[in-house]
């Protein structure tokens, strides 16, 4: 198998699956970790070749698209009927498993204990008030501080301990923007679909992993956005910041876009660093890592007492929180779709879950060379810790290091709250409000207000 189109007679006729032992099934499988970059292309089909050689008269048939377009194409599919077999389904699948669009994953659960092994993280995210709606995912990133070292070093940084809380960090902003006027200190990546920069340190006015958005009975929860408190404080932080340092088009700002940015000195720092070298090589193939290199990222500077009331945030001032960030898990979950399908090509499908998620043979050169991220499954990354931490860069050892030291500071946006619509908010009802805000459709003070209007419309409507 080279990962080319083939043609494969299979059961998926929905009658229980009643043919002979030489009969092949396939496994139509969407994933977006595939569509990546060059290396997961290349890994992907090659690893699925792995796992049809270990399970007889199983093949897969891999479709992989950005995630963009997977989250467009999989809710149409799965409204007309024609469901993959297996997705990564991200936040909306939650939606599917209330309408009943998906396989039992309590009884995966129980058939393979597999979850025993999981990180609290993909437990959490996983399960919805106590059910499993997926069968967990493979893999997290965290949300960090990336800087241009030699902007911070000028500006008298010494070393990442001058940047821990964030009046250091807005000071030394102050100090590149007024010596280099040409450069973004700061360059939020404000498109509404790479905010997560906001989700990470909107943490770090709390602290011991308190929830800065939802909290309470999911059937009728606690709104702490629009509380005029930390969590106002910190969406008038991300839209304030924009404003002060960023590019008029940090509204459309994406990720991907910040490596160049930095490494052609036009940017001096964004808070979505994802702990993988990978991009900034692709930028530069000598690209050096660490404080004395050309790329630093550590954790989101933590709040301090003075922050809120010298740079004019009242909702911050007077108070301390803790290093912390966003942790990708939610949007990583796999689920296997009920659409009739024979009972081999169920059994298939959570085969490949089963696979994709706990494989080291899949997972370990997957998550250190070609996406690095933190395996979502324990053994996984206690191989690749003894095996290769020592070896790693230094933005990837951060992968490893800040969640094992600060603990649920790091942690997924939507996954604890248990609530119907938990996609909307996340993405629309907050993220896009943002991106409003910072593209100056409507002003800084107004913005709590009209997020905290937003979800509970979405929790009227979808939180059943």
């Amino acid at each position: 198998g080279d990962g080319g189109d083939s043609t494969t007679t299979s059961s998926d006729g929905g009658d229980g699956g009643d043919g002979g032992g030489s009969e092949t099934v396939t496994v139509d499988f969407w994933t977006f970790l595939a569509a990546e970059n060059n290396a997961t292309q290349d890994r992907y089909p090659q690893n699925m070749s792995t796992f049809e050689s270990q399970h007889d008269g199983v093949e897969v048939n891999l479709n992989a698209v950005n995630s963009g377009d997977l989250s467009q194409q999989l809710p149409s599919a799965v409204q007309a009927g024609n469901a993959p077999d297996l997705a990564e389904s991200g936040a909306e699948g939650i939606t599917f498993w209330q309408n009943e669009n998906v396989a039992d994953h309590n009884a995966y659960m129980e058939e393979t204990g597999i979850a025993s092994d999981y990180t609290e993280a993909n437990i959490a995210s996983g399960k919805f008030r106590g059910d499993w709606w997926s069968g967990g995912g493979n893999r997290h990133l965290i949300s960090l501080l990336s800087v241009r070292t030699h902007f911070f070093k000028d500006a008298g940084v010494e070393s990442p301990e001058g940047i821990e809380t964030w009046t250091d960090f807005r000071r030394a902003l102050d100090t590149i923007a007024e010596d280099n006027p040409n450069v973004w200190a700061y360059e939020e990546t404000g498109v509404g679909g790479d905010l997560e920069s906001y989700w990470g340190y909107a943490r770090t006015a709390y602290t011991d992993g308190e929830d800065p958005w939802i909290q309470g009975d999911p059937t009728d929860p606690d709104i702490l956005i629009g509380e005029e408190d930390r969590t106002d404080g910190m969406i008038k932080n991300c839209i304030d910041l924009a404003d002060t340092y960023s590019s008029n088009e940090s509204a459309g700002r994406s990720d991907e876009e910040m490596p160049s940015l930095l490494l052609t000195d036009q940017a001096a720092s964004f808070l979505y660093g994802l702990g993988s070298p990978i991009r900034y090589r692709s930028v530069r193939d000598d690209v050096t890592f660490g404080w004395d290199g050309d790329i630093w990222q550590g954790p989101h500077p933590r709040l301090d007492a003075n922050y809120g009331e010298e740079f004019g945030i009242d909702e911050l001032a007077g108070h301390e929180g803790q290093h912390g960030g966003h942790l990708w898990s939610l949007e990583f979950q796999l689920q296997a779709f009920d659409q009739d399908q024979s009972d081999a090509l169920k059994d298939a499908a959570f085969d490949l879950m089963t696979f994709v998620n706990t494989s080291e043979e899949h997972n370990i050169p997957l998550l250190v060379e070609d996406y690095p991220a933190v395996g979502a499954y324990e053994p996984v990354n206690e191989t690749i810790v003894d095996e290769f931490a020592d070896d790693l860069p230094q933005v990837q050892q951060n992968l490893y290091t800040l969640p094992s030291e600060f603990g649920s500071q790091y942690n997924t946006t939507g996954a604890a709250w248990d609530v119907g619509g938990t996609s909307q908010i996340r993405w629309t009802d907050i993220n896009e409000t943002i991106s409003e805000a910072i593209a100056g459709q409507h002003t800084m003070e107004e913005t709590p207000g009209l997020i905290r209007e937003r979800v509970q419309t979405t929790l009227d409507e979808q939180n059943f």
